[in-house]
């Protein structure tokens, strides 16, 4: 790992701290805005902060804040006003009445405490994708899914149906966080990320912090994994104390890429399509890892040295691209699964017609290839033609594509799949289905995470998800 400067991958051309001195300089007007719609001036600062690199750097400079305010101010207040009309419709479901009756705060067992107040005993669990992709979509400050999230959780107050804080975890798909551990003994099997944290206005002292060490316990016993990893950006007000509370230590810095869409709206790296970076020079985010054993902890927490990625490494290595000798097994296996799984459907299709859901069952494979195995495949929708002596037949469907090459990729037809027990590959060549007369045109090519902009498909996909979650008998399992 290269953790020197490296040549700059992205258009970076001025100083974080005019960030700062920005927000410094207007901070009363976001606070009388704030109070105007009645709206958290600390959300409507954290969007400004997240906005302020997508304008033009001169704008950010002593005497011209006032204008670079007024270009960001519009986007990052209708991201809080969204965000606040999603808490109010959630509120009553999470029971957060319930917190008015006095100053609670939490102690150990989830257990809230306070003077002259009965005390309220707490839920972990593991919750439906649904709701999970709920709050990644509609409450998180970045308001975007992470499709391939491994594990969904939510601390309760009781009876309510509703998470008051929540929480998500993934798999590693960035090998540039396993070179900065410089812990040559770990692979990318061996580590996950906590990638989603979000608490409902109000929360008790302590609750994210006991709830990442109840996660912390459930992933030890759910997984192999030896080390969690996450982050924190400093720009956006974050000091990343409740990870410190849990356990976890820093072990590097990696840049951070502001990307915008047509609209001028934050969007993450993983979306890519259509962003405009930023041109705005930012400080990095801080990672930091947690051991889920007792040695591994010691080794993480012992004193060393806080490594440095590079734009290179960052920038360079986005994905893990999988095992693919691994891949045949993987996915035979896969499309069992999910072919037992639309039999077990009372609503579901048949699976000798598909009837009309192999764009749903497309997604699913897509999502498991990359959760389980980090093969990172990609949502294909487009037409089928099969070239015959007197005619060409055409159909339109759904598939799944996996580069292996530069001019190779495997197409998984999961339809055909799902309706024929075939003994044979369950992907093929392109190359070779045209040499058969099979072609395979895609219109549109999506990642996991780019998929759920396709809302149609999306819903249906997370009703087949919450269906298969519940049949694993985890919907109320407790595992606190």
């Amino acid at each position: 790992m290269a953790s020197g400067q490296g040549e700059l991958s992205t258009p970076q051309t001025f100083v974080a701290a005019h960030i700062d001195a920005c927000v410094d300089a207007v901070r009363e007007l976001v606070a009388k805005k704030a109070d105007k719609e009645g709206i958290a001036a600390k959300e409507l600062e954290r969007q400004l902060r997240l906005h302020l690199p997508a304008v033009e750097p001169e704008l950010l400079r002593p005497g011209r804040y006032r204008e670079a305010y007024d270009k960001v101010i519009p986007v990052a207040l209708a991201r809080v006003q969204a965000m606040h009309w999603q808490q109010t419709m959630i509120a009553d479901a999470a029971r957060l009445k319930l917190l008015q009756a006095a100053d609670y705060s939490c102690r150990r067992g989830l257990w809230l405490e306070a003077t002259d107040a009965p005390p309220l005993l707490l839920r972990f669990e593991r919750i439906k994708p649904s709701i999970g992709f709920h709050y990644q979509a509609e409450l998180h400050y970045l308001r975007a899914l992470r499709g391939d999230t491994s594990l969904h959780y939510g601390v309760f107050l009781p009876d309510a149906d509703r998470p008051m804080a929540y929480i998500a975890v993934s798999r590693c798909d960035r090998p540039y966080m396993i070179d900065g551990l410089r812990m040559t003994q770990y692979g990318i099997d061996d580590v996950v990320v906590l990638s989603r944290m979000y608490g409902l206005p109000g929360l008790p002292t302590n609750v994210m912090s006991l709830m990442t060490r109840h996660v912390i316990r459930a992933v030890r016993q759910l997984s192999q994994a030896r080390i969690m990893l996450t982050a924190y950006n400093p720009l956006l007000g974050f000091s990343g104390s409740v990870y410190r509370a849990s356990g976890f230590s820093p072990f590097a810095t990696a840049p951070v890429g502001y990307g915008y869409d047509e609209r001028g709206e934050y969007t993450t790296r993983r979306l890519a399509r259509g962003v405009r970076l930023s041109e705005v020079e930012t400080p990095p985010n801080v990672l930091m890892a947690r051991g889920l054993d007792r040695l591994t902890q010691a080794a993480l927490s012992a004193p060393r040295p806080v490594a440095r990625i590079s734009d290179d490494d960052y920038w360079g290595n986005v994905t893990v691209a999988g095992q693919i000798e691994r891949l045949g097994s993987a996915v035979e296996k896969l499309i069992r699964s999910l072919k037992h799984a639309w039999l077990a459907e009372p609503n579901g299709c048949r699976v000798d017609r598909c009837n009309g859901q192999c764009d749903v069952s497309a997604v699913w494979l897509v999502r498991e290839l990359k959760r389980l195995y980090q093969v990172q495949a990609t949502y294909c929708y487009g037409t089928v033609f099969w070239s015959e002596p007197e005619s060409e037949y055409q159909q339109c469907r759904s598939w799944v594509e996996i580069t292996t090459g530069e001019d190779s990729r495997l197409v998984i037809d999961v339809a055909r799949q799902l309706r024929h027990d075939s003994g044979g590959e369950p992907g093929m060549d392109h190359r070779l289905l045209a040499h058969r007369g099979i072609r395979y045109d895609a219109d549109e090519r999506l990642t996991i995470d780019q998929l759920p902009a396709r809302r149609q498909v999306w819903s249906r996909f997370e009703v087949l998800d919450d269906a298969l979650h519940h049949r694993q008998g985890v919907a109320r399992d407790s595992v606190s």
